[in-house]
């Protein structure tokens, strides 16, 4: 497209959303929205118009971590990929190469084998595990602790806390979780750790809280207010 004018609008402030070494989410030829399950229903129908407008000669990449937020008109006019859908063998392998990258991006020294408990303890949050990285690795070499790395301890501790009906060490407890969003899907996994009776109310109060995370600004808040519900169930 040829520009035929510029015209100078009135200051404002703007925020320049970067990656490492990379400005902004914008690809040699297409645009990549981050967390584009954000939008406004008003905001996906206007981005709807733009799909179409420069469909023949731009690419439109959407990511988002809740696809049931997507209007049914945006996902028809894409390819949906979903990551939860891959099996953990086919993802491990290229979430390996990603996180060497990173070590190597940074000029940490590490020992391959090191980089797997930690796949294997914060899988599949990629997230998480770059997270890991920064913290084992901030002397410039990785040096990766296991009992750092064993959230099951963790977590036990917290569900121990809730049966026991100890609202201080509960809260005491979530404060120190690096992860929240990681302990609604422990519950969920682990719901045999509660008294059978309680489970389905158990359900609905993770599925809640879980749902309100994505919204939050404070997610180990959230986190302590599922938990003090699910104490208050017991």
């Amino acid at each position: 497209m040829k520009v035929v004018k510029i015209k100078k609008l009135n200051k404002a402030r703007v925020i320049n959303l970067t990656v490492h070494k990379n400005h902004t989410f914008i690809t040699e030829n297409g645009i990549v929205t981050h967390n584009c399950d954000n939008l406004s229903p008003q905001s996906q129908f206007a981005f709807r118009s733009l799909i179409e407008n420069f469909a023949e000669n731009c690419r439109f990449i959407l990511t988002g971590n809740f696809k049931e937020k997507m209007l049914t008109p945006i996902l028809d006019r894409l390819e949906n990929y979903d990551f939860n859908s891959f099996s953990k063998k086919e993802m491990v392998k290229p979430i390996f190469e990603r996180l060497q990258d990173v070590l190597k991006n940074e000029n940490v020294t590490f020992d391959p084998k090191d980089l797997v408990p930690i796949i294997n303890t914060y899988y599949p949050s990629i997230r998480s595990m770059i997270g890991a990285l920064q913290k084992f690795g901030s002397s410039g070499t990785l040096s990766v602790s296991q009992n750092d790395l064993d959230n099951k301890s963790e977590y036990d501790a917290i569900v121990n806390a809730i049966k026991s009906k100890d609202f201080n060490a509960v809260i005491n407890l979530v404060n120190e979780i690096a992860s929240p969003d990681n302990l609604y899907t422990y519950f969920y996994k682990n719901l045999d750790l509660f008294p059978k009776t309680a489970q389905p109310g158990i359900i609905m109060q993770i599925a809640k809280y879980q749902h309100q995370s994505a919204m939050v600004r404070d997610k180990n808040l959230n986190l302590s207010a599922c938990c003090t519900a699910i104490m208050q169930s017991l």
